[in-house]
């Protein structure tokens, strides 16, 4: 009898929830190093929280994910404050653009997750134009960075090295 594979099972049991076509965040102890083109290689914490990816101003890098298949976490977490947003293994993002917002010293990485599946255009809190986009982001993080400070149920959850690794172009023919 062979062992299920315990990410194979969660990620099957995400699969049943609806898409997330939002935004969330992730923090980073330095300026993020996510190629321009990438794939997530496993489970991704984010935060639709900036306060949270920021721990309370602590980590002053962060990029914005807009997703179109996220999971919203939230409604089952021991901790719904940290409203988790999970970004799920073998999602495709490319760099779309920086974004300057007060308060943080590193601009504001925004990645777009790709549309490998062809579904509907992205969603419309996102902003139809890439001005829209960053105004959106600047709006959200500006006003998340305003609020108190928050208890962080899991420091270091949001946080780390970027899970993102660079797809290779094919050399098929």
């Amino acid at each position: 009898m062979t062992t299920p594979d315990p990410q194979a099972s969660l990620v099957a049991a995400l699969d049943k929830l609806p898409p997330f076509g939002g935004v969330s965040f992730r923090g980073f102890e330095q300026p993020p190093n996510i190629p321009i083109t990438s794939v997530a290689a496993a489970l991704v914490p984010t935060t639709q929280n900036p306060l949270v990816a920021t721990e309370n101003g602590r980590v002053r890098a962060i990029a914005a994910f807009l997703h179109r298949t996220g999971r919203d976490l939230s409604i089952f977490s021991a901790a719904p404050t940290e409203q988790e947003v999970v970004i799920r293994p073998g999602t495709a993002w490319q760099q779309l653009l920086m974004v300057d917002v007060p308060g943080l010293t590193v601009p504001v990485l925004v990645l777009e997750e790709l549309d490998l599946q062809n579904t509907p255009p992205g969603p419309v809190t996102w902003g139809e134009t890439k001005a829209d986009v960053a105004e959106m982001v600047r709006a959200v993080v500006g006003a998340g960075l305003r609020q108190p400070p928050v208890t962080l149920a899991n420091p270091g959850k949001f946080v780390g090295p970027s899970p993102m690794q660079a797809v290779q172009p094919s050399t098929d023919g």
